[in-house]
């Protein structure tokens, strides 16, 4: 606070009164840096820069009324990074609830469209190898393309198919999948299965894991908790519900890929303090699932683009989303449909290999 106030002495007031009406509507980012990372979640020049993206899809007129790009930037901004569902957002910038409500919608699809490749998996050979050498470089595990989770965004009860929805805490959710690199990038995202959905599924029904699956391990894996199968694509740790019976060989194993995956927990951590919209502590998405889905895909957009500007990350933390998926159980990879079989011996033979890496061998 004291450091806002030798940046700039007139607006602590400002900093101090997040109720405050900024008066000078078309001037709305005109306000000290901290300020606007804490309200907005980006710098001056990165919102400015925002708006000349989107301003072309969000200067129309709302109501008889024109409101200015900029103002409609702050007002999504603000939905998205608070949570508050609309009240702070439309009383700062003098805007009405269901203004601030169309004007998300629009912000959310002109991001989508001004920012298509923002989330990006590496396709390319360099981009590959790229992404390995930094996997390999900060955690020793080779040939890792990224590392995959599931999250879940709370919603309202949806109309139509509600029971889908519920997850296994017994609220009604959206299912994201995320994959991200070893600086915390999304590279993949999904964000359109219901709750109940488990993380496996979203996977295997997920046009990333299809492609992987059809790679059949040559281009790389990633990395998933226990909740998931184990393929040569897809590698996941031993089952610690059987820590007794695991060798010190593949408990140090499983500690590796722990710090390794640990960068998607953190990143999913960084995006929902970021953007308390998709926290437990912002409340409940008021929002149908598709439109929830497009707010989850923004979030995610302007996630990577706080990233790539070296941003500092929120001070605050989400609060835990409690259990992971049930792990899926260890079974003989000699036993059952012959497919499947073959595939866990692969991802078996290569967690193998890795097991030996690990530890020096």
């Amino acid at each position: 606070m004291e450091l806002l106030a030798v940046l700039d002495p007139d607006a602590r007031d400002v900093y101090d009164n997040p109720q405050r009406p900024i008066q000078r509507v078309g001037r709305v980012f005109d306000q000290p840096d901290l300020y606007l990372i804490k309200r907005y979640r980006m710098p001056r020049h990165m919102l400015l820069e925002l708006t000349l993206q989107v301003r072309d899809s969000m200067a129309r007129s709302s109501r008889g009324r024109n409101i200015s790009p900029d103002v409609q930037v702050a007002c999504a901004l603000r939905v998205l990074a608070e949570g508050n569902f609309q009240r702070p957002s439309g009383d700062t910038v003098d805007v009405s609830q269901p203004s601030v409500s169309r004007v998300l919608q629009r912000f959310c699809e002109a991001v989508l469209a001004a920012y298509p490749n923002v989330i990006h998996f590496p396709g390319t050979e360099q981009e590959i190898a790229d992404t390995e050498r930094q996997f390999r470089d900060k955690f020793g595990l080779p040939n890792v393309l990224g590392c995959v989770d599931g999250t879940h965004v709370n919603i309202k009860a949806p109309v139509v198919n509600e029971h889908l929805y519920v997850n296994r805490h017994q609220r009604h959710s959206i299912n994201v999948q995320g994959v991200c690199d070893s600086n915390m990038l999304i590279t993949n995202v999904v964000a359109k299965f219901p709750g109940a959905s488990h993380d496996a599924f979203v996977f295997e029904q997920s046009a990333l894991g299809r492609m992987l699956a059809s790679s059949h391990g040559r281009l790389g894996y990633l990395l998933g908790d226990s909740g998931y199968p184990l393929r040569s694509w897809l590698i996941v740790p031993f089952d610690e519900r059987h820590r007794e019976r695991m060798t010190p060989d593949k408990q140090a194993f499983n500690k590796k890929h722990t710090q390794c995956r640990s960068v998607v927990e953190r990143c999913f951590g960084i995006l929902k303090a970021r953007y308390r919209c998709l926290d437990q502590s912002g409340g409940v998405l008021q929002y149908a699932p598709v439109k929830a889905c497009q707010m989850v895909v923004t979030c995610c957009i302007l996630h990577n683009l706080c990233l790539l500007a070296n941003l500092p990350e929120p001070d605050e933390r989400p609060q835990p989303e409690g259990e992971p998926e049930p792990p899926q159980p260890e079974v003989d990879p000699n036993a059952g449909d012959a497919d499947r079989a073959a595939l866990l011996r692969q991802g078996s033979a290569l967690r193998d290999r890795l097991v030996a890496l690990v530890n020096g061998r």
